[in-house]
């Protein structure tokens, strides 16, 4: 039996009876508090990370006052400046992305914090490397393969996925989200992934990303746009990414090499005539 999502307005109630409840805990707890982790990234929308129902609170290291059932508070030697003009306050982005890490067991939803918190531009990734810098070595260590991800230009679990699939392959790796634009300086779009010499570019068309409607008519614009400037556009899926990465490297690799060899023979040349800059947060 299928069960439908919540409509859209019990969402919304469900929100805001959320940040009430927040900005009641820290209120209560006083000195120093502020909501981090995975509600300060919820409140904030930052997009397809995990859902804590307890709600994450850092207050202060001698707090000892009155606890609100659905609240996690954590003792904090180190409480953050919040930012400004956010009720309830509210930890600094990056805090709140590392905070969360440390708490999700999975890489993959750590993972997921990681790159959607940049991908919304909450915070980027030098501010959560400075942010991994005042962890032990051992949380250092587990943060550090996501956070080379987001710096590369990865703002995707899928993405991560095809690029692990690539550098596990003999396929050069490619440029991540890189701006490209015309000679003009018209922009034409982010391609997920872009081998400029060849001039191909791989999009992952995920439905979490490109299923609404107006979400399909930009990525269709964005492609025509890439295609019309002389690129060769790929669309891969995300579960053939995932269940097939050996078949999505050879698709790849036949379209690079065929790409390579027309370009060698003069027969495209257009995507020369592009303006690739690397991807910035």
């Amino acid at each position: 039996m299928r069960t439908s999502s919540p409509p859209a307005a019990v969402l919304r109630q469900l929100l805001a009876l959320r940040r009430r409840l927040a900005a009641d805990a820290v209120r209560d707890a006083e000195h120093e508090a502020a909501v981090t982790g995975l509600t300060a990234l919820e409140f904030a929308d930052a997009g397809l990370v995990p859902f804590d129902p307890k709600l994450h609170i850092l207050v202060a290291r001698g707090f000892d006052g009155r606890r609100i059932p659905g609240v996690r508070y954590e003792r904090t030697r180190r409480p953050p400046e919040p930012l400004p003009l956010r009720l309830p306050p509210t930890a600094p982005y990056a805090r709140a992305v590392v905070d969360a890490c440390r708490r999700l067991a999975r890489e993959q939803d750590a993972r997921s914090v990681v790159l959607g918190s940049v991908r919304t531009r909450l915070c980027d990734p030098a501010a959560i490397a400075a942010e991994c810098e005042r962890l032990p070595a051992r949380e250092r260590t587990r943060l550090a393969p996501l956070l080379a991800e987001a710096r590369v230009g990865l703002r995707s679990v899928p993405e991560a996925d095809l690029r692990r699939a690539i550098t596990r392959s003999e396929l050069p790796e490619p440029l991540w989200n890189p701006h490209v634009s015309a000679r003009d300086g018209a922009f034409l779009g982010r391609p997920d992934a872009l081998w400029p010499d060849e001039g191909v570019a791989a999009e992952v068309d995920s439905v979490v990303h490109h299923g609404s409607p107006r979400d399909q008519a930009r990525t269709a614009a964005r492609r025509a746009r890439l295609e019309a400037a002389g690129l060769l556009v790929l669309p891969v899926l995300p579960r053939e990414i995932r269940d097939e990465p050996r078949r999505v490297v050879a698709l790849l690799r036949d379209t690079l090499r065929r790409a390579g060899a027309e370009t060698a023979a003069g027969g495209r040349t257009a995507h020369r005539a592009l303006v690739v800059q690397h991807a910035m947060w």
